[in-house]
Formats: structure tokens, C-alpha cells, sequence
């Protein structure tokens, strides 16, 4: 009797395989792929997003659109990708704020952040940078802290990485301030070139615009030495925060329960445009580095940027809401 049940189950398990190999063969076929960017335009999910999809549309011979349902820290439109068949015709924005970050921010996360998710490959990583406004009085990291130890400040976060970006920099250097909330980067980045706001953290991809402009000022970048593109500005180790280390990445993902198949084809495609030095270099424009990497080795990656990002915010006090 057992020989007979893993004899059928044998079977089975070939069967789906078999299956899931053939649905590879066809994918996409003429159905269209919708990615999911859980913020807004100009975001570096979104930027991120339409890049990709362009690619994509060329290497599946596919109608890649992207559709954007911002809202809620991301909470919104990830909610929506996830709960979409997992068929690999809804795919969306994986990173470091709705997979590392939300699950610490939030008692009630309407989606598990690893097993309601398809990983498919890494696409970029981010520094992240602390932004003051280009006419305003800090010059520099020294001259900020020394000011923000005299009176309390307010600091912008249009995302979840800048919030505990920002946050876990106060605890480091001893900065009073209070969060102001914003649905996404680009309106907190407007507002401290406004002067609405005293300081913002955020990913280098979204501040690009404002600092070549010379609207805004960076104080100091997360990443190991200098940019080239940006040689004025220090690390954080260089101003002596050598514990500020968090860099923001993006990824591309589905829902749970995508055949195998169709995500190693998906990982061969989105890995083949970022290999191309004209995708590289649109994202290196934007301060993003190309950063792909096996489904296996995303799937990996994943869980250990969720402990990375949380222990940071156990370190600030962070607590889920």
C-alpha cells in the first residue's frame, strides 16, 4: 500500500512539474503582465517598475504595463499584488520598505512579507542620503548635530525606509526631531526644499533630481567610500557614524504559489536586461546600482534584510502600530 501511495504521489508531483514546464513554454503568451508599484510616480519603486517592464516587453515579447496603487506605506497596492492569482501575470515591487521594514512598523500587516511573496530576482540597491535644504544653515554633518542638540527639529519620510533611516540616525547621533509623514519621497523632498521641513532621509534615487538642481544639500551617504558622481559629499563612517550601514533595495516579485518554471524564466529575463549596459546605466543616472541575483539567492536575501532592518529599528524604539 505504501508503494502504491508514493508511487501516485510520484506521479502527481510529476505531473504538476510537467505542467508548470509547459506553462513556461507559452507565459505570457497574449496576456498582458501587470506590475504593482505600491507608491507614486517619480518613486524609486515606480521608476524601478517602468524600467523593467520596458525590458521585459522586448525579451517576452509580452504587454508589460505598470499600474500604480500608492497608499497607506505601500500597504495598499502590495496588499493588492499578493492577493492576485499566482499565475505570474501580477507581478509587483519587492523592497526594502514593504518587505524588511513594514513587518516592524505595523501589528496588522495585511500580507506576510516572505510567504505571501514569489521572489524573482533583486534589481537595484540604494544608499540613502541626509538631505537639508541647499540654502538653509547646516553645511555640513558636524554643524547639523551641533544645531539639532540646541532645539528639536522635524524631519520628512515619504517611505518606510526613510522613516527608520532617519530615526535610527537620531538614536546615533542623539538628534531630537519629529516625524512628519508624507504618502511618498518626492512631496517630502519638495517640502524641504520648501523649507517645510528641517532634514530628510532618503534613497539617492529619488534626490537626484532636487541635488543636480542645487535645491537640496547632502550631509552624508550610506554608502563604504565616496561616489564618484557626488565626490563632495562624505560617508556616514567618514563623519564618524560608522554604525549607520542601511542601504534600500528593490526587487521583483508575485504572488505565492508562482510555478517554478515561470519565475526562473522571469529571473532569466529581468537578470539579461540588467546585464545590458544601457539598463545599468539608466539606473546608475538615478543612483541605482544594478544588483540581480538567483530567484534562490533573492528568496535568501529577503530574510536576512527583514532581520537587518528590524533589528535597526528595535535599536531607535521603533515600535509596530
Amino acid at each position: 500500500m505504501k508503494t502504491i501511495r508514493f508511487a501516485l504521489l510520484a506521479c502527481a508531483v510529476l505531473g504538476l512539474s510537467a505542467q508548470g514546464a509547459a506553462q513556461a513554454e507559452t507565459y505570457p503568451g497574449d496576456k498582458p503582465i501587470k506590475i504593482v508599484a505600491a507608491f507614486s510616480p517619480g518613486s524609486a519603486t515606480d521608476t524601478s517598475a517602468r524600467i523593467i517592464a520596458e525590458e521585459l516587453r522586448k525579451d517576452l515579447n509580452a504587454n508589460v504595463i505598470v499600474e500604480n496603487k500608492p497608499g497607506a506605506q505601500g500597504l495598499i497596492g502590495t496588499e493588492y499584488a499578493v492577493r492576485s492569482p499566482g499565475d505570474g501575470y501580477t507581478l509587483t515591487i519587492s523592497s526594502s520598505s514593504l518587505n524588511s521594514i513594514n513587518p516592524g512598523l505595523f501589528k496588522k500587516l495585511p500580507y506576510d512579507a516572505q510567504k505571501d511573496f514569489s521572489h524573482v530576482s533583486r534589481l537595484t540597491t540604494m544608499p540613502m542620503l541626509l538631505l537639508v535644504r541647499a540654502d538653509g544653515p547646516y553645511k555640513d554633518l558636524a554643524s547639523f548635530v551641533k544645531q539639532a542638540a540646541s532645539r528639536s527639529l522635524n524631519y520628512g519620510y515619504g517611505s518606510p525606509g526613510g522613516q527608520v533611516g532617519a530615526a535610527a540616525f537620531n538614536r546615533i547621533a542623539g538628534v531630537r526631531a519629529e516625524g512628519v509623514p508624507y504618502k511618498s519621497q518626492p512631496p517630502a523632498l519638495t517640502d524641504l526644499a520648501g523649507g517645510q521641513v528641517d532634514y530628510v532621509m532618503a534613497d539617492l534615487s529619488v534626490a537626484t533630481p532636487l541635488l543636480r538642481g542645487g535645491k537640496l544639500r547632502a550631509l552624508a551617504i550610506s554608502t563604504e567610500s565616496r561616489l564618484p558622481d557626488l565626490p563632495d559629499v562624505p560617508t556616514f563612517a567618514e563623519t564618524g557614524y560608522q554604525d549607520f550601514d542601511l542601504v534600500v533595495w528593490v526587487g521583483l516579485a508575485g504572488p505565492a504559489g508562482i510555478p517554478q518554471p515561470i519565475l526562473e524564466r522571469l529571473n532569466k529575463a529581468v537578470n539579461d536586461a540588467l546585464a545590458r549596459p544601457e539598463v545599468q546605466q539608466k539606473f546608475a543616472a538615478l543612483g541605482m546600482t544594478a544588483a540581480p541575483n538567483s530567484q534562490a539567492q533573492q528568496q535568501a536575501f529577503v530574510q536576512a534584510q527583514l532581520g537587518t532592518w528590524g533589528r535597526r529599528m528595535q535599536e531607535a524604539n521603533i515600535k509596530p502600530e
